[in-house]
């Protein structure tokens, strides 16, 4: 479990979705320290001015194009992005469960899928549509598992040389968590 890698600290989850500024900005202040995982990870790298009050901002799993083609650190390609966002329109729960087994992530629930079917939907547009530069990563402290079956560490890493590579661990945010040793 995630939570039990952070501790006794407050912590504010915020789903990406069309208002994740909204309300990150509700929760920001110059003590927090914002973590961001994955797609989360990259809204925040294409919005680093608005996070330069918090005190830390924690990257896992961040990527700077997500589309294999870009050569930016994705390793989906274009079309398998188009096909995932028609099969969300479709038949969610078997384009998740898909998802999830690509990725390797352990166990998933979906239960809610149907109240975060648009979101999920709208995600994977910015994902086809959106990149943002290399240069924003010098602003984070970022880490990324060596086994990332959706992300290729190496070239992030050619990219940014000070990510931190977490060996054995893949684009699980747990498994990223534990393995890395970060503090919170």
């Amino acid at each position: 479990m995630v939570s039990d890698c952070l501790g006794d600290i407050d912590v504010s989850c915020i789903n990406p979705n069309p208002s994740w500024e909204a309300e990150l900005e509700k929760c920001i202040g110059s003590n927090t320290t914002v973590v961001g995982y994955s797609m989360g990870a990259f809204l925040l790298l294409s919005r680093l001015d608005f996070i330069k009050s918090a005190k830390r901002v924690v990257l896992f799993a961040p990527f700077l194009d997500f589309k294999h083609e870009a050569n930016m650190g994705g390793r989906v390609r274009l079309t398998q992005l188009k096909k995932l966002s028609r099969w969300l329109k479709t038949d969610p729960e078997s384009a998740l469960a898909d998802f999830y087994q690509r990725a390797g992530f352990q166990s998933v629930q979906l239960e809610q899928l149907p109240a975060f079917r648009d979101d999920l939907i709208w995600g994977v547009d910015q994902l086809m549509s959106r990149s943002v530069p290399a240069s924003r990563l010098v602003e984070c402290e970022s880490y990324i598992g060596d086994r990332d079956t959706l992300l290729d560490a190496s070239i992030l890493k050619n990219l940014y040389p000070d990510i931190n590579v977490v060996a054995e661990a893949g684009h699980d945010l747990g498994e990223l968590l534990e393995k890395s040793r970060v503090a919170l």
